[in-house]
């Protein structure tokens, strides 16, 4: 008698909704049935693999489920010949996941069989048939989610909790399955719609409870996992702000029914809250869409590789406009180091780089060699003219020229706390040229990445309370003078007046100037500092300790004193 071969026989087993902690329970039964069937086809040589596939639990509509991740890992590794289920729902619910694991286990020359309903994918009978019930087997859960939904969709009419995660202010009774208030919570849902209509800002919403040490709802789901509450964000306060639960209402997809539950906001609280929110959506909507730069989403953080927000404050009627990190925008406490890079100072550093770049020796001469090949009479002086225009015209463009030449040269600028990479299209150059109209036929030939990185050392520096950007060699470039500059020239010229005999004291020569005698004298004063802080007054990089107010205090007439009393209070700050 000839000897059977051995076939290795796996049983997978799954239960999506009973629980597996019973002494006998769904999953025990599959595997006995099938450990059964295959125990009747020993005399095929069909054995039972030790390795136990029990996934309870877990959905058929999809394949993330551990133990069938280890059964096909099992087959991918030649472990196993013939996979044993109950029925054919128990290894997938969905069409298409079952065609890819169908055709995974041809791939490997393994098999399929179904207990309950005949099936053997061995034979070609057995593989048409799963195809007709797999399709009958997804007809069946789509059927099932619609009533579900429908079922929803009827509870939440009737004003019902449907479950999720719980929201701050109710706990749910798993017996009535019904919410009611948590009274501690409620008031923490009060104090926000308080501060809310207060400050008319989420952010600073959160900022106050969060010092206040409030935090979210802390729970525990039904498999015992407790869920700790944060500190409160931005986004969190806003669903709190739209949230209809909390004036004792139910949504549904767009529409809101009366709820069984108790409201804890009142009804005038919620329409002056809808009122702000709605306020706020259209003002930020219509600021944000405003605002313009050449270089709006070419600026990225350095640190988490995010895009920098255009945005602006306003200080006596006049906008200062800003880059922010776009990823922190979002969070009440913003720990990023990029906080906010002023826009009109780095738009002026990436431009005058752009054009030291476009000058150098190197760019020229690869310029002038491609150029000469194609128009020889086109000289290389005629080539750095032509780049010298792109900082000359800038500001002659339109703005969408701009943005049009700003996107064509550069790929984007990464922003660090004391540089910034410029990096530069290399196929830009061609166009480029071709814009500033020499030559149709260039074509530059650049060996390396895609890409040429400028790296520009920069620093913040806080002028007359507001910051401003720099680069070393870049301190004055199309700077004016500052008001204290202004005033430290009026100094020498009144004392001029004085040392020439024009007036014989203050008060005359204040009346001669039609001031107040106060005023002149606090002037003069800057005339007698020290030759290191006049040149960082005309430099624009004065201390911020010196300024109006503190020239009407006394200021030492001794100029090591003078040093000493202005390093303390000057601030230069790193970005």
């Amino acid at each position: 008698m000839d000897k059977v071969e051995k076939v290795r026989c796996a049983i997978y087993t799954r239960k999506s909704t009973e629980p597996i902690d019973h002494e006998f329970n769904s999953l025990d039964a599959q595997y006995e049935v099938a450990e059964n069937y295959i125990i009747s086809q020993k005399y095929k040589g069909w054995v039972i693999v030790p390795e136990r596939y029990d996934d309870g639990g877990f959905s058929g509509g999809n394949t993330d489920r551990p133990a069938l991740q280890r059964l096909m890992s099992d087959v991918k590794a030649g472990k196993i010949d013939i996979i044993v289920v109950y029925k054919l729902d128990r290894l997938s619910r969905s069409l298409l996941d079952f065609m890819k694991m169908a055709e995974f286990l041809e791939q490997h020359s393994v098999s399929f069989v179904s207990v309950t309903q005949d099936i053997n994918t061995s034979t070609s009978a057995g593989r048409m048939m799963l195809n007709i019930l797999m399709t009958f087997s997804e007809y069946e859960r789509d059927v099932l989610r619609e009533r579900v939904l429908d079922k929803i969709a009827g509870a939440k009419k009737r004003g019902k909790y449907c479950g999720g995660a719980p929201i701050l202010g109710y706990d749910s009774d798993a017996a009535t399955k019904k919410i009611q208030i948590n009274e501690d919570e409620a008031k923490i849902i009060r104090l926000a719609f308080d501060l809310y209509l207060q400050y008319g800002s989420p952010k600073q919403v959160a900022l106050e409870l969060n010092k206040r040490g409030h935090r979210t709802k802390s729970w525990t789901s039904r498999k015992g996992v407790y869920h700790a509450g944060g500190k409160f964000a931005i986004a969190g306060l806003k669903y709190i702000f739209q949230n209809p639960m909390y004036i004792g209402k139910v949504r549904h997809h767009d529409k809101i029914y009366e709820g069984e539950h108790e409201a804890i906001v009142d009804m005038a609280t919620w329409k002056a809250a809808q009122k702000l929110v709605a306020y706020n959506r259209v003002a930020k909507y219509e600021s944000r869409s405003a605002l313009h730069s050449s270089f709006k989403g070419l600026l990225r953080c350095g640190y988490c590789g995010h895009s920098l927000m255009l945005t602006y404050t306003s200080k006596k009627a006049k906008r200062y406009y800003y880059y922010i990190c776009y990823q922190h925008e979002a969070e009440a406490e913003n720990n990023c180091p990029i906080v906010r890079v002023p826009c009109g100072d780095i738009e002026k550093i990436i431009l005058h780089e752009l054009s030291k770049f476009f000058k150098t020796p190197q760019v020229v001469m690869a310029t002038g060699d491609k150029v000469n090949e194609m128009q020889p009479e086109i000289a290389a002086p005629e080539i750095v003219e032509a780049f010298d225009m792109i900082d000359m015209l800038w500001d002659k463009l339109f703005p969408g020229e701009q943005t049009r030449l700003a996107r064509l040269l550069i790929s984007n600028v990464v922003v660090f706390c004391d540089q910034l990479h410029i990096n530069i299209e290399k196929e830009g150059f061609e166009t480029l040229l071709k814009e500033l109209k020499i030559g149709n036929e260039v074509k530059l030939y650049h060996s390396g990445d895609d890409f040429v990185t400028l790296t520009v050392p920069v620093k913040i520096q806080r002028r007359h309370g507001r910051k401003i950007i720099v680069a070393p060699d870049q301190k004055n470039v199309g700077r004016k003078p500052t008001a204290m500059a202004k005033r430290l020239a009026l100094s020498h010229k009144w004392n001029r007046m004085l040392l020439d005999g024009e007036a014989d004291s203050i008060k005359e020569l204040a009346a001669m100037l039609k001031q107040q005698r106060s005023y002149v004298g606090h002037i003069l004063k800057l005339a007698l500092l020290a030759p290191e802080l006049q040149r960082a007054i005309l430099s624009g990089e004065g201390p911020e300790g010196l300024n109006t107010l503190t020239l009407k205090q006394s200021i030492p007439d001794n100029w090591q004193e003078q040093r000493e009393m202005f390093e303390l209070k000057q601030e230069v700050a790193y970005m």
